[in-house]
């Protein structure tokens, strides 16, 4: 099949920096002070920050804090909203150090491996929920070695760093392609990929759809492409071999606003758009330059793009002129939802243009605003 759409994840989160996260009154709480010296922090799934009372809030972490230094200390566990045990670790001086142990929701160890200043070290092992063994990775400052890999059956595919290898991985919130998952399927040879690794797109109870080839030269990725030919884009690079978790980024203590647009990812892959298509276009940034448009949204998701009027404060009608195009080619918003049912409705998409160190333009600070109250959920 041919790909033509690009797949964000994990790229320019529209986030505040731990210094906002002060509990006060009538601001989000992001952590609160327990007996004893601890403190309990507030994350969603994907470990960023979460206020206590927003709905997104699904794992809470008790510990100690070193606010002059703003970094964890000491032994920490981490807990779903039903009490079960998610995660329990140690930081020494701000480090993660010592062994970390992760659950399934069932409380079956789900992976165990030691950390070395701030570094896994030695063997990463993983087990299904039944307590099988998953796969053994070993880490060092050389990077992986694909040790051993079990199928669900119990079958061994890979051993000792030889073999074939399958494994899915989800996506972490909004994507194109409206897949909940990738699947990764090749050889391994020497604990690394070798020769050519299949990448397929599904979702629970459907079948996989083919969506590129990668190759793969003791360990290193020479080529991708699908069945129209190269495919150059950095987006397919990222896409990860092995398992991961979310639990590091904890160490950023960076926030979300409590809204589906912003929890989903959608803040990052409007951000992601805007970004490239700007350094695409080859147009100078001077200074950074504030946006605004209005587009109709119905119930569907679907955008009405001929309603969308954009403005922005660069005084160059060329470049809004490419700010504009850009809006034009994103075709889907969340719907509104009012109160548990989708609405029509006409959204607000503001956001900045600023320039890096070197010179590339980025977009920051999206925000959408919806004209329905109860919105996105």
């Amino acid at each position: 099949m041919m790909i033509k759409k690009l797949i964000y994840i994990l790229l320019f989160m529209s986030s505040l920096g731990f210094q906002t996260i002060q509990a006060q009154e009538d601001k989000p709480v992001f952590y609160e002070k327990l007996d004893q010296g601890l403190i309990r922090f507030y994350f969603d799934k994907y470990y960023y920050l979460a206020a206590k009372d927003c709905e997104f809030k699904t794992i809470e972490r008790v510990c100690k804090f070193d606010f002059t230094k703003q970094v964890f200390e000491g032994e920490f566990r981490d807990f779903a909203s039903d009490g079960s045990r998610i995660l329990v670790g140690n930081y020494q001086d701000g480090k993660k150090e010592g062994l970390f142990q992760a659950f399934h929701p069932n409380g079956v160890l789900k992976w165990e491996v030691n950390f070395k200043a701030n570094r896994p070290s030695g063997e990463w092992k993983y087990y299904y929920p039944d307590g099988k063994p998953l796969l053994t990775i070993t880490e060092n400052e050389r990077g992986y070695f694909i040790k051993d890999y079990w199928d669900n059956r119990g079958k061994q595919d890979v051993s000792n760093g030889e073999g074939n290898y399958e494994f899915a991985i989800p996506f972490e919130g909004f994507t194109e392609f409206g897949y909940d998952f990738y699947l990764r399927r090749g050889k391994v040879k020497n604990g690394k990929p070798q020769g050519n690794w299949n990448t397929y797109f599904y979702n629970v109870g459907q079948q996989p759809i083919y969506a590129l080839t990668q190759r793969f030269v003791n360990g290193e990725l020479v080529a991708s492409y699908d069945d129209n030919g190269d495919l150059n884009n950095e987006d397919f690079q990222i896409l990860s071999i092995l398992p991961y978790d979310y639990f590091s980024r904890a160490d950023l203590l960076t926030s979300k606003s409590c809204n589906f647009d912003d929890f989903s990812n959608f803040y990052a892959f409007l951000a992601k758009r805007f970004t490239d298509g700007v350094n695409k276009s080859g147009m100078e940034l001077v200074n950074q330059v504030n946006f605004t448009y209005l587009v109709e949204v119905k119930k569907t998701g679907m955008a009405t793009i001929r309603s969308l009027k954009l403005v922005s404060d660069s005084n160059n009608e060329d470049f809004d002129t490419i700010l504009s195009r850009i809006a034009k080619n994103i075709d889907f918003y969340f719907p509104t939802y009012k109160p548990d049912q989708p609405q029509d409705d006409t959204i607000k998409v503001s956001g900045s243009i600023g320039k890096n160190s070197d010179g590339k333009a980025y977009a920051h600070s999206i925000k959408i605003e919806r004209q329905i109250d109860n919105s996105s959920k």
